[in-house]
C-alpha cells in the first residue's frame, strides 16, 4: 500500500512487534531513498552556504515515479515551505493501492504522473 500505517500500529500476528530481519519480507527488508538538495551561497552561515533537502523514503522501488515525485516536490517545498510536504503526502493517501505491472496515471501537485510500476 502507499499509505504510511498509522503510529502504533501492528504486525499481522497481532503481536505489535515487526518480525525479526530474516523472516521480514523484501519490501520490509529495504528501504528506497530519493533526494533532491539545494545549496546556496549564505555569508550569514558559518560555511557561507545554507543546505536544504528533500528526500522520499519508500519500500516500493519504483524508481521513476518516486524520482519524479521528488523532482516536484522538493521545488515546491524549496520556494514555499512544508506544508508542500503535507500537500504531497496528501496526494500519495489518496492513490489507489500499486498493482505490479500496470501503467498508471496518479494525481499529484495539479498534474499527473504516469508511469509503469515494475513490482
Amino acid at each position: 500500500a502507499w499509505r504510511p500505517a498509522p503510529p502504533n500500529a501492528e504486525d499481522e500476528d497481532g503481536s505489535g512487534e515487526a518480525p525479526p530481519f530474516e523472516e521480514a519480507t523484501h519490501s520490509q527488508r529495504y528501504l528506497y531513498g530519493y533526494t533532491l538538495f539545494r545549496q546556496a551561497k549564505d555569508a550569514s552561515h558559518r560555511r557561507g552556504t545554507f543546505q536544504k533537502s528533500v528526500v522520499v523514503v519508500s519500500s516500493l522501488p519504483h524508481v521513476r515515479l518516486f524520482r519524479r515525485m521528488v523532482r516536484l516536490i522538493a521545488p515546491a517545498y524549496f520556494e514555499k515551505g512544508r506544508a508542500e510536504i503535507g500537500r504531497a503526502l496528501r496526494a500519495v493517501q489518496a492513490w489507489p493501492d500499486p498493482q505490479g505491472g500496470q501503467v498508471v496515471s496518479l494525481p499529484f501537485f495539479g498534474g499527473r504522473i504516469r508511469t509503469r510500476l515494475c513490482v
